[in-house]
């Protein structure tokens, strides 16, 4: 199922008043395969717009009751331990759930976000090899390991702006 697919089957559910609740599987917490980073927050915001929303109660013979409380959400795994590429991404979707749960011997692997770049201008200097580059433009790390332009301000923004990620 593409995520495009998924969002919109949340956000219907959001607006069907026969819908109760939302339950998310997520199995070993390695079942779940996205993109990256930009398909979890657009399945988080669907997931935030069913958490908000209200379920009409029907009963024969009497109005229609709005509900006070919003629909619920619920998630479970049974281990959120990713040692692969998806990382923390499965468990940043659960949490935008309003409840997790997880078995009572499943594991909860938490890595941090980590980036390294590999120097080569040492070696090309060492060995005589010269690197004819170019640059335009303040957010051009890719020269980076070339010791071309060394900027830190703006070679890691985009780092830092990652870093700084806080869930909403």
């Amino acid at each position: 199922m593409e995520v495009k697919e998924l969002v919109k089957l949340i956000q219907e559910a959001a607006n069907d008043d026969s819908i109760a609740a939302l339950y998310g599987d997520f199995g070993d917490g390695t079942s779940l395969r996205v993109g990256g980073l930009a398909h979890v927050e657009e399945i988080r915001r669907a997931i935030k717009l069913f958490n908000e929303s209200h379920r009409t109660h029907y009963e024969p013979g009497k109005p229609k009751i709005q509900a006070k409380s919003a629909k619920p959400s619920f998630a479970y795994a049974h281990s959120f331990m990713s040692i692969d590429s998806q990382g923390n991404l499965p468990y940043l979707l659960a949490t935008s759930f309003q409840h997790i749960s997880m078995q009572n011997q499943g594991l909860l692997s938490l890595f941090g976000v980590g980036k390294s770049t590999t120097f080569v201008k040492g070696f090309l200097d060492k060995y005589g090899i010269t690197a004819h580059v170019f640059k335009h433009g303040p957010y051009k790390s890719t020269l980076l390991p070339f010791g071309v332009g060394f900027k830190f301000d703006s070679n890691f923004l985009p780092f830092n702006y990652l870093s700084n990620y806080r869930c909403s």
